[in-house]
């Protein structure tokens, strides 16, 4: 039964008018949609407007209409990067033989080659316009007059940058050639071959009409395509267009259909085009502007949402007609990273009804962001740190197996504590052996294949380089492990990670027919299908496929790629990010989860759109591309502005038969993309909310907080505890930054000194800030080993930071060594491998205004033992009390004045704060926001009486603490351009040597008293007026 014209959609109106026109002829047409979404919504409003029985048109996307017209064979992506290396490699030798330093420049390249013949643009002439001189010239604009070492770095740049374009315009020729040579292509190159050879494809299809509907942005290939067919009487667009935005000429969502209009794509003046409609300023609309706290709130929210709606509705006895509905309420997700979060927020029932079962998810989510992408680096990572050694069984690092183990999809199969994780804790096992692993009665067998030996890697280099054995034995254990996760996820609760596997499954089997084609002495492994269970019909459908790819694969090049576990790693992940799993089924849910883009040309009553923050909705200057801004615009290629109005359309679009819209966004996000709204938020309020057709809402929602009577932490020092703080003090040793720790943080400092509560360690997949700390420290170390006890002169410091290429192995060593052969070559790690190598040639430059330095140690520790008088339980008691602590660096410097100052240095990569190095009194240390000042004064103390025990190797001959200044401070690597920067402390300086002493050793006795004073629990504030009452 056909709805009312007034509350039919776009799709139902088009389908409609078609078949009005068309009657039973209507199976001559092409209906051409932008989306495979569209086209099932289509197919099934055209079977219910049609009063009798009809043949059906061909209704196809537009991706799909222009391969099938092609008849060209689209390759998939891992077949592309293979043929796009070995192209590339045989214009640049420096990737020859390393698919792992190629595939991270692979699927970019292919994106811009898809761009460039998709807008039909002249290679040649994009590529000579990279030519050498201009690119001087345009590199030579850019550095203007710079000093003669940063010039020629500038020019060693700009060589570099000539050849790569050469390079990628020698690629494109030869990957182009040897596709078509072969009957294959890419998308792109089916756009520009459908286009050139239009004409005759009009007559080999004998393609009597193609109806264009619902697009908007077109790249110049599908705008010719649809304008050549419409001279040739071949084809008729239908557009979705409202006043509001075609005729405000300022507005983004418009710019393409002004376009249209102007240059006569569109057909008619303004106002003779018949389907530009006023929905947006005149059907009653709600709007709703919803903030919430955080990221995984918003889903919460939204699921909160639809929870009320199924509530009402059944109220209302308006739920069956809801239920029959095919395009009720859209959940849309700007962020597909949101999917997860959203899945889990849904609520399972309300009002006696499953509301799952009201959902479609209609969305494709990169592999990567499933937990199945950080599960396969964690097993590279693994393999990469196993102790491979003749003398000791083969080995995992234990943050590689607590890593793996405390996944979630493996952590589900136990049921208890997890055993060997136990008794690696208990026993502290730094290395596990393999063996041990798979002897466990309990999931053994796969902790055998999670941790199979395959072979190379640096700690093991006996293996032959190019052993692509070690690959095949990766993939035997991932489809093992495959295998051993399908069985676990066979329950309808884990439909989605079924999901996962089965897709990862079919990506694995690509990439391993890409080994045994390309990649020398292959044996070939087809691992069997394990998702007949699951999935019956696909698992069908790709052994199906089996002969139709050994077909394939004699077109494909005979290729003789040495393929390095490494290379195979880097080629899998690559294609995991790429890779998207494809969330589909029959658009028969009233509710329906879907990215913005699958939403194009389809209407919805009721639409939710989470993650509408700036920088996500839209997404901002992001574009995956090598081709620069000024070039993309010199040959009208699509930039961020294109895209913006085309992602501008898409909302807008949303808006026109919607009756009620709710944005929700996350006002506490971290990182670069904040906490702002969307611009839309901002453009409705501006542009929309005054409307007497719109009711416009703003809310805030702040989930309650538990409440407690007292929210503060308290623990009595029971003599148990005494005892153990007293053993603490005494025996293991108390350090400055622990003295800081327990006046900040008293709790922290019970549960690690008392308790001996260690934190986890760290599951690092970045590489966090304390590691670029330790890579700083450890760099600097090494660096300096070799002139300990020995003057640092300025030619040094020149020498090593201009030896670029030795502190970048440095770093790179360290990086591996400390975050367990993290990725460095990408992302935020890339970039923090280059701050590090960039400062450290600073430090030395800094160093030179300083030099020439003597330096005296490294790592020194520095050590007293101090007895105290101590009151506990009425009695005193002397506490000799150990106190530790070691300089990062102790030097001799003769400052500017002439005098002869030792620096007592404690590197810093941490927020830099003055104010904080900064006391009047001694008292004041006992604040909470001078706790650094604690840590160098206490580094001056200890470095004093250290000195007096005759422990301070190096020092000159005329030392005395009485002719040297004594300075402790911190080297901040975040502002490296304070220099050294010590504490000041204005009571010290009217005190003698021995009255500064006594001042320490004070303040050391009062920190002790409070410790072992059971009249004062810890807590987790401190109560600062019992320490003043103390102190006086």
């Amino acid at each position: 039964m056909s709805s009312p014209v007034s509350s039919l959609s776009f799709l139902q109106k088009v389908a409609t008018k078609l078949y009005q026109e068309w009657k039973t002829d209507i199976s001559d047409l092409h209906i051409v949609l932008p989306t495979r979404r569209a086209c099932l919504y289509f197919k099934t409003f055209l079977s219910e407007i049609a009063d009798e029985t009809i043949f059906s048109p061909k209704v196809i996307s537009l991706e799909d209409f222009i391969v099938g017209s092609s008849g060209l064979e689209i390759e998939d992506t891992s077949t592309l990067v293979f043929e796009l290396y070995d192209s590339y490699q045989r214009f640049d030798k420096a990737v020859a033989g390393s698919l792992e330093r190629f595939a991270p420049m692979a699927i970019t390249m292919l994106s811009d080659f898809n761009l460039i013949d998709r807008n039909l643009v002249k290679s040649h002439e994009l590529f000579e316009y990279l030519d050498e001189v201009k690119t001087m010239e345009r590199w030579g604009e850019m550095f203007g007059d710079a000093e003669q070492d940063s010039t020629i770095s500038n020019l060693s740049k700009i060589q570099e940058y000539y050849l790569f374009w050469e390079n990628v315009e020698k690629t494109y020729n030869h990957f182009r050639e040897k596709l078509e040579s072969s009957n294959r292509a890419y998308s792109g190159l089916a756009f520009r071959w459908v286009y050139e050879n239009l004409e005759q494809i009009i007559e080999d299809q004998r393609i009597e009409c193609a109806v264009f509907v619902g697009f908007n942005q077109l790249y110049k290939a599908e705008e010719l395509i649809i304008q050549k067919l419409e001279k040739l009487g071949k084809a008729k667009t239908y557009w979705d267009m409202d006043a509001f935005y075609i005729d405000a000429k300022w507005h983004e969502a418009g710019n393409y259909f002004r376009k249209f209009l102007q240059n006569g794509f569109i057909k008619g003046r303004r106002e003779e085009v018949s389907f530009i409609e006023n929905l947006i300023q005149t059907e009653k609309k709600e709007i709703e502007v919803i903030s919430v706290v955080n990221t995984i709130t918003q889903a919460k929210t939204a699921g909160h949402l639809l929870n009320e709606m199924i509530e009402k509705l059944v109220y209302k006895n308006e739920f069956f007609k809801f239920s029959q509905a095919r395009n009720h309420t859209a959940v849309l997700l700007p962020d597909e990273t949101m999917l997860l979060p959203m899945l889990y927020s849904l609520p399972k029932s309300s009002e006696g009804v499953n509301i799952q079962k009201l959902v479609n998810i209609t969305m494709g989510v990169s592999l990567k962001n499933t937990p199945l992408f950080s599960l396969i680096k964690n097993l590279f990572q693994a393999q990469e740190n196993m102790l491979r050694d003749e003398e000791q069984p083969l080995s995992v690092y234990h943050k590689d197996l607590q890593r793996i183990l405390q996944h979630p999809y493996i952590r589900p199969m136990e049921e208890d504590e997890n055993p060997p994780l136990k008794r690696m804790h208990d026993e502290n096992i730094i290395y596990f052996s393999v063996k041990e692993l798979s002897d466990y009665k309990i999931n053994g067998w796969l902790y055998g294949q999670l941790f199979e030996d395959w072979g190379k890697n640096e700690r093991n280099p006996k293996s032959d380089d190019t052993d692509t054995g070690n690959i095949h034995k990766a993939l035997r254990s991932f489809f093992k492990i495959i295998e051993a996760l399908a069985h676990r996820f066979t329950q309808a609760e884990f439909s989605l990670e079924s999901e996962y596997l089965f897709e990862f499954y079919k990506l694995l089997k690509q990439v391993e027919r890409m080994i045994i084609t390309y990649a020398p002495n292959e044996e070939t492994h087809i691992g069997n299908s394990i998702f007949g269970e699951i999935d019956e019909e696909l698992s069908q459908k790709l052994n199906k496929n089996k002969s139709k790819s050994s077909e394939k694969q004699s077109k494909k090049t005979k290729l003789k790629i040495p393929l390095k576990i490494e290379s195979f790693e880097r080629l899998l992940l690559e294609l995991m990010r790429d890779r998207k799993i494809p969330f589909t089924g029959e658009p028969i849910a009233p509710i329906q989860i879907m990215g913005m883009l699958e939403s194009r040309a389809l209407d919805f009553e009721n639409v939710i759109i989470i993650s509408a923050n700036e920088g996500i909705f839209p997404r901002g200057k992001v574009l995956n591309s090598s081709i620069p801004f000024d070039i993309r615009l010199q040959f009208k290629l699509p930039t961020h502005t294109e895209d913006d109005a085309a992602y501008s359309y898409n909302f807008y679009r949303l808006l026109q038969r919607s009756k009620k819209i709710t944005l929700i966004y996350a006002s506490d996000m971290e990182g670069m993309r904040g906490g702002e709204p969307s611009r839309y938020v901002n453009q409705i309020k501006s542009e929309l909310a005054h409307l007497e057709n719109i009711s416009f809402y703003e809310s805030r929602l702040e989930l309650p907080l538990p409440t407690f009577e007292n929210s503060t932490r308290i623990v009595e020092k029971t003599p148990a505890i005494i005892q153990r703080l007293e053993k603490y003090l005494t025996q293991e040793g108390l350090s400055p930054s622990y003295i800081s720790r327990y006046l900040e943080e008293p709790m922290r400092f019970y549960e690690k000194k008392v308790l001996k509560l260690n934190e986890p360690p760290m599951m690092e997949e970045d590489l966090f800030q304390h590691t670029y700390g330790q890579v700083m420290h450890e760099a600097l170390e090494e660096l300096f080993e070799p002139l300990v006890g020995k003057e640092i002169n300025e030619e040094w410091l020149d020498k090593t930071r201009k030896d670029k290429e030795n502190l970048k192995l440095l770093v790179e060593k360290l990086i591996t060594k400390l975050a367990g052969g993290v990725m460095h070559d990408t992302g935020k790690n890339f970039l923090l491998k280059e701050v590090t190598q960039s400062l450290i040639p600073e430090f030395m430059r800094l160093q030179k205004e300083e030099a020439p330095i003597r330096l005296i140690a490294l790592e020194q520790q520095l050590k007293n033992t101090i007895t105290f008088d101590i009151k506990i339980d009425g009695q005193i008691r002397k506490i000799p009390l150990k106190l530790i602590g070691t300089a990062d660096r102790i030097d001799i410097i003769t400052t500017k004045e002439g005098i002869k100052r030792l620096q007592v240095i404690d590197y810093k990569t941490g927020k830099m704060d003055a104010a904080a190095l900064k006391a009047d009194t001694f008292e004041q240390l006992l604040s909470d926001e001078k706790a650094k000042i604690i840590q160098l004064v206490l580094y001056k103390y200890l470095f004093i009486k250290t000195y007096q025990a005759g422990q301070i190797k190096h020092l000159p001959t005329d030392f005395s603490l009485e002719e040297y200044q004594i300075v402790s401070g911190f080297w901040f690597f975040r502002k490296l351009s304070s220099n050294f920067t010590p504490y000041h402390l204005k009571a010290e300086k009217d005190l003698t040597l021995d009255g500064f002493l006594a001042e320490v050793e004070t303040f050391l006795q009062k920190v002790v008293e409070n410790m072992l004073d059971a009249a004062i629990p810890f807590s987790d504030v401190i109560d600062v007026d019992i320490w003043e009452e103390e102190v006086e």
